[in-house]
């Protein structure tokens, strides 16, 4: 089983075994065999690291590849979309006759002739489609190069550009010209031609009366393709060339220059650049790229990422291939030396049967840790100090939905989604840096279903004590969080119940609690209250009528105002509900914030006549709430006000109640869906 036990039944065979008397030779055998282990060792990690090569090259070819080609299809895609955008000007049989008319006439006749006429419209529908499609400049050309119709503010052509705008007229294809760079950025001229109405097909020579000419900044849209994503793998880098005149060009969107000429073999005409090591664009590093053409445009898209990233978990496997090996190496070693001493004496044959024995087992141990790893259902990982991992066991690569040997070398960013990767490595970081172990609970998808995990994170640290990276391990808990969320849901269904049954006794109180608990939650996640604290104002405001059970009926429906004795009565019922709640436990501080619902900022409120440094922020939320929703609801004495009347009516008393509180309140009465829950407070509307 061990490589101990293969090597002495090797050397016992007859014909290879050795006399006491000739220990030279026999040593020599061992030396020789031993060279033999090691350079079979070194053949076989050899061939290992080239075939991990070859995956890693060829993931990261088809990685690149889709990548250039999403983009340029995207590119392709915007300048289709421009090409649409001029159909108003190059379709219009006003504009093509117009033109036309303006070739076969002399600059004398467009200037006073009937043409001139025309002019004032014509040019105020060109300003226009400038205007709505965003253009530096628009312009309509004859056959001899001049504009006779250009928007306003629009930049001087250069020109090259009148030159391929007089260029097109016999062949009357759209074209793209390449980028040039301006004083405001990257300038892109989009060449369209007007043909006559009459023109049996686009490619008739002689056909073109005019050529449109589209001047746009380029900038924002380009930097937008080119910037990174999330999908994209780690170190990866797109770019983008422009090929012309013999000259390959870098295209950096948003810097000065925007265009910067590459030295190298670059290809002069957009082609297909397929999958090689190369320097890159940008600063000549060893890197592997591919490009695409951009469809009728005189640009490449060049998908790169460095050769130290791509082989990167290379360098993991050679160091724990070269342990391995010489483990192996070293184990053989001290199996001949066991029994090459063991031809000696009793006492070396017994050491070397106890280096056989324990050889057997680290060996089983080796597979007993393997076998546990791979049956437990905890994900369990290790990652260097950089944040690199450098082993993961079954379960954690099957979550991520990757063979373990490839997400070696990989990080956070690359496996899960930037919200899950921050919340990672600030953990990563806190155990680093205070050397103790943190635990966490995430939020994460697995398999297209949102799980909770408790992930716990430790010190891994070497023989000398030091910390040299983080050792994971996650569990599964989404069942326990769902049981939880169904019992916190269950006993919130029975206190609404309750709460119906209270204000059962008051018509007027019917949808009250439910109101008010809309109402408070939303302000409290407005403020960005915790979702403890969201919870404890949602039950005080389902509980905050249960007090009135002991207020006489008479008093609770009568029609007029109460009277100052009838107020004393009523204002009881915050003590009652004390009173009743005393004997259940929360686990929230719900008890204290209903007692403070009706305490005012100045001391003017009851029960305790608490002033702003003694009431919560939760009481104030509530406090403003309760009056929010009974102000806005009828009751047998008045009329029910406009929630912006109630509001006014809270600013107006901004001593009594938290200014912050208005705010948040004045704030949400303008977004729909508040104002939504106010009409229907047995809605689903999620206020938040």
């Amino acid at each position: 089983m061990t490589g101990t036990a293969s090597a002495q039944d090797f050397l016992e065979l007859p014909g290879l075994r050795t006399k006491r008397g000739d220990g030279k030779r026999s040593l020599l055998l061992w030396a020789l065999l031993i060279l033999a282990v090691l350079s079979i060792g070194v053949i076989f990690l050899e061939f290992s690291l080239r075939g991990q090569q070859a995956e890693l090259l060829e993931n990261a070819e088809v990685r690149l590849q889709l990548s250039a080609d999403g983009r340029a299809k995207v590119l392709s895609e915007w300048l289709a979309g421009r090409f649409d955008q001029a159909r108003p000007i190059i379709d219009s049989d006003l504009f093509t006759l117009f033109a036309a008319e303006v070739n076969l006439s002399s600059a004398d006749s467009i200037q006073s002739g009937p043409l001139a006429d025309q002019i004032p419209y014509m040019q105020a529908a060109m300003a226009e489609f400038a205007r709505q499609n965003d253009l530096l400049g628009a312009y309509l050309l004859g056959k001899d190069g001049r504009a006779y119709l250009t928007s306003p503010e629009a930049p001087a052509l250069a020109d090259p550009v009148r030159e391929a705008a007089q260029g097109l007229f016999p062949v009357g294809v759209a074209t793209v010209l390449p980028l040039s760079d301006g004083d405001q950025g990257l300038r892109l001229d989009i060449l369209l031609p007007l043909r006559p109405p009459q023109a049996a097909s686009a490619g008739e020579a002689g056909q073109t009366v005019g050529v449109l000419v589209m001047s746009l900044q380029a900038d924002q849209r380009l930097r937008e393709v080119l910037a990174p994503n999330r999908l994209g793998g780690p170190g990866e880098r797109v770019a983008l060339l422009q090929t012309t005149d013999g000259q390959a060009t870098l295209v950096t969107p948003g810097e000065s220059p925007g265009l910067r000429p590459l030295d190298g073999a670059w290809p002069t005409s957009p082609t297909v650049l397929r999958f090689a090591e190369r320097p890159l664009a940008a600063s000549g590093e060893p890197a592997y790229s591919a490009g695409v053409a951009v469809p009728d445009a005189p640009w490449m898209l060049l998908a790169q990422v460095p050769t130290a990233t791509v082989l990167a978990p290379l360098r993991t496997h050679r160091i724990f291939g070269a342990v391995i090996v010489a483990l192996v190496t070293l184990g053989f070693a001290v199996s001949a030396l066991a029994f090459w001493w063991r031809q000696g004496s009793e006492n070396n044959r017994m050491l070397a049967q106890q280096y056989h024995e324990l050889a057997a087992r680290l060996q089983t141990q080796r597979h007993l840790l393997d076998s546990i790893n791979a049956s437990i259902a905890e994900h369990i990982s290790v990652k260097d100090r950089d944040g690199a991992y450098i082993y993961v066991n079954p379960p954690f690569a099957a979550a991520v939905g990757l063979p373990p040997q490839s997400v070696l070398g990989r990080k956070d960013d690359s496996l899960f989604e930037s919200g899950v990767a921050r919340v990672t490595g600030d953990l990563d970081r806190q155990v680093l840096d205070h050397n103790r172990q943190v635990a966490r609970s995430i939020l994460i998808e697995i398999d297209g279903r949102l799980r909770y995990l408790q992930v716990a994170k430790s010190p891994f640290v070497d023989d000398e004590d030091r910390t040299i990276g983080v050792v994971s391990v996650a569990r599964d808990i989404t069942e326990l969080m769902e049981a939880q969320q169904r019992r916190n849901q269950a006993v919130m269904n029975t206190i609404r119940a309750l709460s119906n049954t209270v204000e059962a006794v008051d018509p007027y109180l019917s949808g009250h609690s439910r109101k008010l608990e809309r109402v408070s939650a939303a302000l409290a996640r407005h403020l960005g209250c915790s979702d403890t604290e969201v919870q404890t104002l949602e039950i005080a405001a389902n509980l905050s009528q249960i007090g009135k059970l002991s207020v006489p009926a008479e008093i609770l429906t009568k029609a007029e105002r109460l009277n100052p004795q009838e107020q004393r009565i009523m204002r009881q019922h915050i003590e009652q509900a004390d009173h009743i709640l005393s004997e259940l436990e929360f686990g929230l501080p719900v008890r204290e914030v209903l007692m403070q619902m009706h305490e005012r900022l100045d001391g003017s409120g009851y029960p305790n006549g608490l002033t702003a440094e003694d009431i919560g922020l939760a009481g104030r939320i509530l406090a403003v709430a309760d009056v929010f929703c009974a102000r806005t609801a009828p009751r047998s004495y008045r009329e029910a006000i406009t929630p912006e009347t109630a509001h006014a009516f809270l600013s107006e008393n901004s001593e009594r109640y938290d200014v912050e509180v208005l705010d948040a309140l004045g704030e949400l009465l303008d977004e729909a869906d508040f104002r939504r829950a106010l009409q229907d407070p047995e809605s689903d509307t999620d206020t938040a």
